[in-house]
């Protein structure tokens, strides 16, 4: 019966000593819970708190580490990106200029090869030209050899001693000058043909150079005159009648009273000998023929 007292005894002080270590630990758990600050357990507003076991502290520590080095990273990853994103750029705009200088440089060469074209196309032209004013000198020497300076257009060959031959020239028309005014007389087409260049007969280019349509028989002025012999006087001299540069031949009267020979003289010398190989006549009446 004792030891039953004993046994009651002793478990009803286990009982209570579990008890008031439970009642312990809940008030220090309570404790535990309870915020440091007053301020805080007062205030609605604040954050709750977050209990944090011990085990997963070092584990949010190394992950807040590698957020923070993997931040870092990410920093430098993006200076290299937009350092290189700017050497880029660089090089592109150096490129373009590059390009461009060299567009600029072709575009320079091809003109000065365009100008060096036409610089060769002017100096082959202008050797061209210089030939054939070499040739031209080189003929003509010849004909003033042959035929002696300004070469009648129309002309018959005769001797002229020592088995010799000259040019002697038929004469386009006749002339008489006045005191006042110059006049034309109509002469008929010499016979033959320049045997020596062409052989073309003398009427057919008497008909070709119209000289049947000379203003005949009418008292001229000195203008009037030139300007009915230009053309003919222009075709002689560039070629048009002989292959060479020739001169017409006509026939002159001294028409002017004796008081005006300074008229004639004038009129001779510069009107006539000026565009015509002048032949003046001295013992044959003006009769407006030959």
């Amino acid at each position: 019966m004792s030891s039953y007292r004993r046994g009651a005894v002793l478990g009803l002080t286990v009982a209570e000593a579990f008890i008031l270590f439970t009642f312990l630990l809940l008030i220090a758990l309570l404790g535990l819970s309870q915020p440091d600050d007053p301020q805080l357990e007062s205030d609605p507003s604040s954050p709750p708190r977050i209990w944090v076991r011990p085990e997963e502290i070092e584990t949010l520590v190394n992950s807040a580490k590698q957020a923070r080095e993997a931040r870092d990273q990410a920093e430098h990853a993006l200076a290299a990106a937009q350092q290189e994103l700017d050497q880029t750029r660089d090089n592109a705009e150096r490129a373009q200029r590059a390009a461009e200088a060299a567009a600029n440089g072709r575009a320079a060469a091809e003109r000065e090869r365009d100008q060096a074209h036409q610089r060769a196309e002017l100096a082959a032209k202008d050797l061209n030209h210089a030939e054939k004013a070499v040739a031209i000198a080189k003929r003509n020497l010849e004909l003033f050899r042959r035929k002696g300076e300004n070469p009648p257009c129309w002309y018959q060959i005769v001797k002229a001693g020592e088995n010799k031959t000259r040019e002697k020239p038929h004469y386009l028309f006749n002339v008489a000058i006045h005191e006042d005014s110059i006049e034309l007389a109509r002469r008929p087409p010499p016979p033959g043909g320049a045997a020596d260049d062409g052989d073309t007969p003398y009427v057919e280019e008497w008909r070709r150079l119209r000289i049947a349509g000379l203003p005949y028989g009418r008292r001229l002025s000195d203008e009037e005159f030139s300007d009915a012999v230009t053309d003919l006087v222009a075709r002689g001299r560039n070629s048009q009648v002989r292959s060479y540069e020739c001169v017409f031949s006509v026939m002159v009267w001294d028409k002017t009273p004796n008081h005006a020979k300074e008229r004639w003289k004038y009129a001779h010398d510069r009107i006539i000998e000026g565009s015509f190989s002048a032949y003046t006549v001295q013992d044959l009446e003006w009769t407006g023929a030959d």
